[in-house]
């Protein structure tokens, strides 16, 4: 990366950011993840 910043934020650091639980901030994950897919764009879901 040139600008030295991360292009993601994990489930956990959204989890913070809005407030809500790691389960939901998944669900919401998911949801907008679909929302790109239909609009043909590729999402990458790295699993530890």
């Amino acid at each position: 990366m040139e600008n030295g910043k991360k292009m993601y934020v994990t489930a956990e650091e959204a989890a913070e950011m809005l407030g809500v639980s790691t389960g939901y901030a998944y669900k919401i994950i998911r949801g907008l993840n679909e929302e790109l897919k239909a609009k043909g764009y590729r999402t990458i879901v790295s699993v530890k």
